[in-house]
């Protein structure tokens, strides 16, 4: 973050704990210090102001990068009679290091929410009951914590959840001896052309010595065309996620082979 000059801005609220002090809010001096003058402008957010949960660091690049920050920063700078500091300066300041990582007790509350996220989706209901059921536990005096209680967060968690079951249905169709490829077409509300592709393969470690099918779903595809050649695309594209078809060259339509089709 030195090239955004984060050490004159960019502070933080922390939690003082048996293992150390963590941080709990990612804020910025100078959005706190001129909100009035950022405040009526386009794409105005108090995130960096009441302090922001999200500590990624592509969001505090956004923010270092956005409008409104360097509106704001700029005022900060006059007003404390200085420009940016150079990068020399930089790295001569003797910064503490943030701790980034969870409290056990943190750790726990994360757990829950990946568990309630989990439910809401195999139980095919709307995302606003992510919320509800956490406000319910809340209620019955389950800890929960303040941050990731809202829908958005439901989002960010069911994406971790679907690669680690993209990752594991991957390992299981590799090791299978048989797999085959099921598929069927429907439209979305705009009629666009969608393939919905699933994999049928052998459970390569069944808990019992009889075989044991299972069912897989891959992905929703939007086609090119409806014709054979569109859906064929679709299906080989769902599949590289997968990757179980090593194409031949460059074009699209070029032949590939496939490892146990049935």
């Amino acid at each position: 973050m030195a090239q955004y000059d984060a050490a004159s801005w960019l502070i933080y609220d922390s939690e003082k704990t048996k293992k150390g002090q963590y941080c709990t809010a990612l804020k910025c001096k100078g959005c706190i210090e001129f909100e009035s003058v950022i405040r009526n402008r386009p794409k105005f957010s108090r995130a960096y102001i009441d302090g922001s949960t999200n500590f990624r660091l592509t969001n505090v690049v956004d923010h270092a990068n956005s409008d409104i920050h360097k509106i704001a920063l700029s005022h900060y700078h006059k007003h404390q009679g200085q420009l940016p500091s150079t990068t020399g300066d930089r790295n001569n300041q003797n910064q503490p290091r943030l701790d980034f990582s969870l409290t056990p007790q943190q750790l726990e509350d994360l757990k829950k929410k990946f568990d309630i996220g989990y439910f809401v989706v195999k139980e095919e209901l709307p995302l606003s009951k992510y919320e509800k059921l956490i406000a319910l536990e809340k209620r019955q005096g389950v800890s929960h914590g303040t941050v990731y209680c809202n829908r958005t967060a439901a989002t960010e968690f069911m994406s971790f959840q679907a690669n680690e079951l993209l990752t594991k249905l991957t390992k299981d169709v590799v090791q299978s001896k048989f797999y085959s490829i099921m598929f069927d077409s429907t439209t979305d509300s705009s009629i666009t052309e969608q393939e919905a592709v699933f994999v049928l393969y052998f459970d390569p470690n069944p808990a019992e010595p009889m075989v044991k099918v299972k069912m897989g779903f891959l992905s929703i595809e939007n086609l090119r065309s409806s014709d054979a050649q569109g859906v064929l695309v679709g299906i080989k594209r769902s599949l590289e996620n997968l990757e179980l078809c090593q194409q031949e060259g460059n074009s699209p339509y070029s032949r590939w082979p496939w490892r146990g089709w049935v």
